[in-house]
């Protein structure tokens, strides 16, 4: 809009609604047979209940019936959705993305000094 003297300014205005707070605690990575509790430093605004929490891995959604205890089975990148409700009954879902599961940790092992005989099962006759 222009003042009376010919000039505009536009502004950018960012409004936001934090509904839940400490997110950043679930950018740690995540593990294959690692349990991690997904609600460990995470608040949620006042007013606001859980409902649930859900996981999408490859397009699919798969809800997370123990987010205390959760220990991811498949490697590769997913999302955490939180589904809240309002005090005014307002369902709205919060989607944080591209978190990684790494996979197990492949430890190689070696075998040195093996003497052929010990493999052997021993027959008594």
């Amino acid at each position: 809009m222009e003042n009376q003297a010919g000039k505009s300014a536009n502004r950018d205005i960012t409004v936001t609604d934090d509904a839940i707070f400490g997110l950043s605690s679930l950018l740690q990575l995540l593990q294959v047979d690692q349990e991690v509790n997904l609600l460990e430093g995470i608040t949620f605004a006042t007013g606001l209940e859980l409902v649930k929490i859900e996981i999408e891995q490859d397009g699919q959604r798969t809800e997370i019936i123990d987010p205390q205890h959760f220990m991811p089975d498949t490697p590769g990148t997913c999302a955490i959705i939180f589904t809240v409700v309002g005090k005014n009954g307002t369902v709205s879902e919060l989607k944080v993305e591209e978190l990684i599961i790494k996979p197990l940790e492949y430890k190689e092992v070696t075998i040195t000094n093996v003497n052929p005989e010990d493999l052997m099962p021993k027959i008594d006759v």
